[in-house]
């Protein structure tokens, strides 16, 4: 697996809308909360990371990963409902 970094906004998008907004580690991109309404346990720092790094950076989170062309986030955990 390498890290990945989406190559264009709507790509990005489309990542966000398969992982972020299911998953339990963002409020704010899963739609229970407001971000404003969010404490720092609350929010991903792998999403703010991933804008702030560059994709050859050590820092780049090691999360967003592709395997077999496919983008995915190894830190994923499903909303529980």
């Amino acid at each position: 697996m390498k890290k990945y970094k989406p190559s264009n906004g709507t790509e990005g998008l489309l990542f966000f809308e398969q992982w972020c907004a299911k998953c339990s580690k963002d409020a704010a991109m899963n739609g229970t909360k407001q971000y404003d309404e969010c404490d720092n346990s609350e929010t991903c720092k792998i999403i703010a990371d991933t804008f702030f790094y560059k994709v050859d950076e050590d820092e780049y989170p090691s999360e967003w990963v592709t395997e077999d062309d496919d983008p995915m986030c190894t830190a994923f955990i499903t909303i529980e409902k």
